[in-house]
């Protein structure tokens, strides 16, 4: 068989001179001009240069610690918020802590070990409710004689577990997505928890009674995401479309009419900053405009002052719906859930569309987002468990009945993350 290793043929290398000197002339280098000395280094670039690829800098970690203790037993995990009452892991990371043990006969420990433990309770309308261990991951942290009064503790946070069809799936973040109380339909809820527990075996004296020392605590699991790109800093729309029109994502929808109207129907334009991926916590501008004959934009929406009111206009709503889809035995069951409202403001078209075109400016914020000040729950699909988050668009006419034009909606789907994007840390990718 051939190798696949070709090995280069010898080379010899032969010159012939009729004296020294013309050996010495073959034999020197030829000469050469100096190169020009290299430029000047900088960490930043300069005014006619540009940044092509920037090495993504790790996300940094808090500086507190989590300490817990029970009877004997005082667990300290490091990388924590100060004063959180509940401790924080991420996948991919580590634990890393201190576990005191304030016993007079360490002598009789036998085993110490560490689990880490989470679950997934769901319900799924008619189909019942589920439970899935989705973490039992378990660590001996001392089997020896003699165990000493302060174990280091370094464990690598696992970040995905195997479903019951043998798929490999991202663990999911700590949430409870409970059900509505004033919803009268069948019940569609997911919760995950997780917990660890510390387990101090002893040997048993005069074999009566066990031992056994333990604690225990819940975390909060959280995958860490941050935006491949931030928002464009200046939110007016119609200035930066100009100059920077790929900061801007377009969604364009028919705002339909019925089949035995004869009024034209119209088009919605949506625009949100490009990416579709925000940080949770930002504020997120978007512009609407909608376009069509004056006829049509003047029966959709009625000027003020021609015997017409507010009420007789149509509701223009941009809000974020969350979708949450939960399969029980083969079975899935979707609940969606607004988690925010827009307010919108109306703002003069430009004065070439004027007559035909309508627009409004606004900004999606986490205080409209209704949304707990601490929440780092954002969308995941683990397969039984998918959520989604969507922007969605509704035009409703004032008299959904008797209009020529159909209640519309626009849904975009959109991806919130737990991190801000940052000029100093460039991109990252989901956990």
């Amino acid at each position: 068989m051939m190798s696949d290793l070709l090995v280069a043929p010898a080379y010899t290398e032969t010159v012939t001179a009729s004296s020294t000197e013309s050996l010495l002339d073959v034999l020197t280098p030829p000469r050469y001009t100096p190169s020009p000395p290299a430029p000047d280094y900088s960490s930043e670039p300069k005014r006619d240069e540009l940044t092509l690829q920037e090495a993504r800098r790790p996300i940094s970690l808090p500086s507190g610690s989590f300490v817990t203790t029970t009877g004997p037993l005082t667990l300290e995990i490091a990388h924590q918020v100060d004063g959180a009452s509940t401790p924080t892991l991420h996948p991919r990371g580590r634990l890393s802590g201190t576990l005191a043990i304030d016993m007079r006969d360490r002598s009789s420990i036998t085993a110490i070990t560490l689990t880490l433990n989470g679950r997934m309770a769901m319900e799924a309308g008619d189909s019942g409710s589920d439970v899935v261990v989705v973490l039992k991951d378990k660590h001996t942290l001392w089997e020896e004689e003699d165990a000493p009064s302060f174990i280091p503790l370094d464990i690598a946070v696992p970040s995905t577990f195997v479903d019951k069809d043998g798929k490999t799936q991202p663990l999911p973040p700590s949430c409870d997505f409970a059900c509505d109380p004033m919803v009268v339909a069948a019940p569609i809820s997911v919760q995950v928890t997780y917990s660890l527990i510390i387990v101090v075996e002893r040997s048993r004296r005069h074999g009566l009674f066990s031992q056994t020392k333990s604690l225990s605590t819940a975390f909060d699991f959280v995958p860490r995401t941050r935006p491949d790109r931030g928002i464009i800093p200046n939110p007016s729309f119609f200035s930066t479309m100009k100059t920077s029109p790929e900061e801007w994502h377009q969604s364009v929808s028919e705002v339909p009419t019925r089949a035995s109207s004869t009024v034209q129907p119209l088009k919605s334009h949506l625009f949100l900053p490009a990416g579709k991926v925000y940080w949770i916590g930002a504020a997120v501008p978007f512009h609407l405009s909608i376009t069509g004959s004056a006829p049509s934009l003047r029966t959709l929406f009625p000027p003020e002052g021609e015997g017409s009111t507010r009420s007789s206009s149509a509701q223009v709503n941009v809000k974020i719906l969350r979708q949450i889809s939960v399969e029980v035995r083969k079975q899935r069951a979707i609940r969606n859930v607004v988690i925010g409202r827009a307010t919108l403001h109306s703002v003069p078209p430009p004065a070439a569309a004027r007559g035909g075109q309508l627009d409004w400016d606004g900004v999606l914020t986490r205080s409209e987002l209704r949304m707990d000040a601490s929440s780092t729950v954002c969308g995941f699909n683990v397969r039984s468990v998918v959520v989604k988050d969507f922007v969605v668009l509704e035009i409703i006419p004032a008299n959904p009945t008797t209009s020529p034009f159909m209640p519309h909606q626009n849904p975009n789907f959109v991806r919130f993350t737990t991190e801000p994007y940052s000029d100093n840390y460039g991109p990252d990718q989901p956990s």
